[in-house]
This record gives C-alpha cells, sequence and structure tokens, in this order.
C-alpha cells in the first residue's frame, strides 16, 4: 500500500482513538516501567542527543527504541538488529557508512534520517500516531482495516486481537503482547515527561559526552552541532552532516567570537563551548519548531484535547494509565 496522505479525517481518526482509549489493567506496571526505564537521566541523555542530532524529539525517539528494540542500546533502532553488524533484517546493511560495532546514536541517527522523519515536522498526537504507523508498515489498514495496529494500540482498550505473527501471515485470534507506542506516549503524558498534546516538554540542553569535538570526529555529537550551528544562524560550516571538517571548525571559530571573551577561540567543542551552543536561555530549540509548539499543523477543529492555546480535556486520565 502506497503511503496514505495525513488528511484531516485521518487527523481525526487518531485523536478519537487516543482520546478514548483506555490502558488495560493487566499492562499498567508495564507501563509503569517503560516510562520509569526511557526517563533514566543516562538513558534521556542519549535521547536528548539523537534529538538535537535530528530534530525528531527525545520522547519520540525514546518510544521508537522501545518498539523497535526493546530499549536496548545493544541493538540498532531500524530494526533490533544488534549493533556488532550491520542490520541484517529490513532494512538491511545499514548504516551504510563505518565499520561495526556501531554507536547507537550513530546507528539511531540513520534510521531516523533514512525514514525522512529528519524532515518530519507535525508531532501533535495525530503526527506522531501517523509515523508510527508508517514506521511498522499499513499491513493493517490496508488489509484488516477492522484492527487498529497493535504497534500504536497493543495494551489498550481500542485493541483485542489480530495480529501478523510472521510476514505476510495472518492470525486473527492471535494477540500482540507488545505495549504499544500510543501507549507508551500516554504514559509519558501522565508522568509529565511529555505535554498533554504530545509536544516536548522544556528541558535541559543534551549533555556533553565529555570528549571535546574537533577535526576528525563524526557522528551523532557532531551532528547536533553543526546542526545547533545551522540554527544559531552560523552557516560558515555548511550543511550538517555529521562529520567534523576544516569547515565546522572553522563555524565554531566563528560562534567562539561571538561569544566574546566567554570561550576560547580555537574551533573545538569543549563542555564550555557545548554549553553555549545548547543554553536554553538563548535557544530557538527544538521546542519552536512546527509541531512542537503546542499549535501542530491542524486546525484547532481537527485537535478536540486542544483549543484555543488552552487545554480541553486531557485524554488518558490518571485513572485510565
Amino acid at each position: 500500500m502506497s503511503q496514505p496522505e495525513l488528511t484531516e479525517t485521518l487527523r481525526q481518526e487518531y485523536a478519537d482513538l487516543f482520546a478514548r482509549a483506555a490502558l488495560r489493567p493487566a499492562y499498567r506496571a508495564t507501563a509503569a516501567a517503560v516510562a520509569d526505564r526511557l526517563a533514566r537521566p543516562e538513558h534521556w541523555r542519549r535521547y536528548r542527543l539523537v534529538a538535537a542530532a535530528t530534530a525528531v524529539p527525545a520522547h519520540v525517539v525514546a518510544i521508537l527504541h522501545t518498539l523497535e528494540a526493546g530499549g536496548n542500546f545493544a541493538c540498532h533502532l531500524h530494526n533490533g538488529d544488534p549493533l556488532t553488524a550491520r542490520t541484517v533484517r529490513v532494512p538491511a546493511g545499514r548504516p551504510v557508512v563505518g565499520e561495526p560495532p556501531f554507536p547507537w546514536e550513530t546507528s539511531a541517527v540513520d534510521a531516523l534520517t533514512l525514514r525522512r522523519l529528519t524532515r518530519w515536522t507535525d508531532w501533535s498526537i495525530p503526527g506522531l500516531a501517523y509515523v508510527l504507523e508508517g514506521y511498522n508498515g499499513w499491513g493493517y489498514r490496508r488489509f484488516h482495516p477492522d484492527v487498529h495496529s497493535p504497534y500504536l494500540w497493543g495494551g489498550t482498550t481500542v485493541y483485542r486481537a489480530g495480529k501478523y505473527v510472521a510476514d505476510g501471515a495472518w492470525s486473527s485470534e492471535a494477540v500482540s503482547r507488545q505495549l504499544g507506542g500510543m501507549a507508551i506516549l500516554a504514559r509519558l503524558i501522565a508522568v509529565g515527561l511529555v505535554l498533554p498534546d504530545g509536544g516536548a516538554t522544556t528541558d535541559d540542553p543534551p549533555a556533553w559526552g565529555g570528549h571535546t569535538l574537533g577535526v576528525g570526529d563524526a557522528g551523532a555529537a557532531v551532528l547536533a552541532v553543526q546542526r545547533r550551528l545551522w540554527e544559531r544562524g552560523v552557516q560558515a560550516g555548511g550543511r550538517p552532516d555529521g562529520r567534523f571538517g576544516p569547515q565546522t571548525a572553522r563555524a565554531v571559530r566563528a560562534f567562539q567570537a561571538e561569544a566574546g571573551t566567554a570561550l576560547r577561540v580555537d574551533g573545538l567543542v569543549g563542555p564550555r563551548t557545548w554549553q553555549a551552543l545548547f543554553d536554553a536561555a538563548t535557544a530557538t530549540g527544538l521546542a519552536s519548531l512546527p509541531g512542537l509548539s503546542g499549535t501542530g499543523t491542524a486546525p484547532a477543529a481537527a485537535r478536540p484535547w486542544y483549543r484555543a492555546g488552552f487545554l480541553r480535556r486531557l485524554p488518558w486520565s490518571e485513572r485510565a494509565i
């Protein structure tokens, strides 16, 4: 099935499902444990770094990581294959650049870029539901439209039974035991890690990784720096590509020079330069991107939970969570 358009009708479908779904009692402990794991500082730091490198919100990275790899940082975000080799399952042979074993962050950036999520800007609740369904594939919607995909709705009252037990093999009696992405999102909203409309909360900038970045370095941290320089209007480094070359060093020096005496102008990104780059007080930041400000791209009529800038009703009550 070709990818359907995210029409206002489809937006409303996702919004209505999310508003009326409730977590089944048997999954409440699982949902709490998943949210606790994602929120651990050492885990959230890694999700924030990938978010800074890709503009995909940290909670979206965390949800995909849970769904595809069970939250295991030794596995590819693409499909859960081990990082000790390129991916074997679809999409096979990823990442193309570099040699295994791959850093988790590098692989995560590759997965999100491959799926073009770095270009996606609507991270409202319907926008995220659309992304998750597309990430897993449109087979449920095409061949079994009476079953809401468990990849999104597993563990909730809007999913009962029916799943693919293998590639192309369908069972109407089988029940997915996986907690769906929208159930995880609801729990993250309940604990305050995500805003009630699905937007990213305002939190600390991605933490410095402990390694001073300079010419010859590559990876997610370099990409995050390049994207941040671009956002701050320092474009002497060219387009972000994740490789720290002479152009990036020149852009870093330009940024350091603009900071006056606060930073040494050396073209290296140590803790002070990193902090200055990602300083929340001066950041335009991810929260200002379309779809992360709480307004999304859909008109208010398509967002019954959010009207005129005020929360109308909170989907997924605390009792349902």
